[in-house]
């Protein structure tokens, strides 16, 4: 094989591996204190096609696995914004949260809607946490594989 046709062909694969990864959708975060009026359509459509995996009745069977992934989703997202350093700016020591996730069938992240608890929390923070859990969706992946898309929905305590 000759140089050339070796550095067309490792050309080839970059400029096709770069198009693959453009081609997935961005992630969407919404925030039900902020956008109420997208969400009253959007999360009830997705509640609609995404089963709730956490539903034991829906995951019998797997009710063991998914409360697994849901307790890890959760400690990941600890450790990713603990290390991008989000203060919740709040005396309170803990924050509940209200999470609902739609997922592809590869485990990919889609959609998050989430709802914060605590009222001390100002939009200011709201905004910070939902553009950090944007980046934090784009690459995040959970264990489980399924045929079609599915969901996890429900509330999260976070230390403070």
């Amino acid at each position: 094989m000759s140089k050339r046709y070796f550095l067309f062909l490792f050309a080839l694969c970059i400029f096709s591996f770069n198009a693959v990864s453009q081609n997935k959708e961005a992630v969407e975060v919404y925030d039900f204190d902020s956008e109420p009026e997208i969400l009253k359509t959007r999360s009830s459509a997705l509640d609609k096609t995404h089963p709730n995996l956490l539903n034991p009745q829906i995951a019998k069977e797997e009710h063991e696995t998914v409360t697994k992934s849901w307790t890890k989703l959760h400690r990941d997202i600890a450790q990713f914004l603990e290390a991008n350093d989000f203060e919740w700016e709040t005396e309170e020591s803990q924050i509940m949260i209200l999470h609902k996730f739609y997922f592809e069938p590869n485990g990919e992240i889609h959609t998050y809607a989430f709802k914060m608890m605590n009222e001390e929390i100002n939009e200011s923070q709201r905004r910070a946490y939902s553009d950090l859990m944007t980046k934090f969706a784009e690459t995040y992946r959970i264990d489980i594989i399924k045929d079609g898309q599915f969901a996890q929905c429900g509330k999260t305590k976070y230390l403070n």
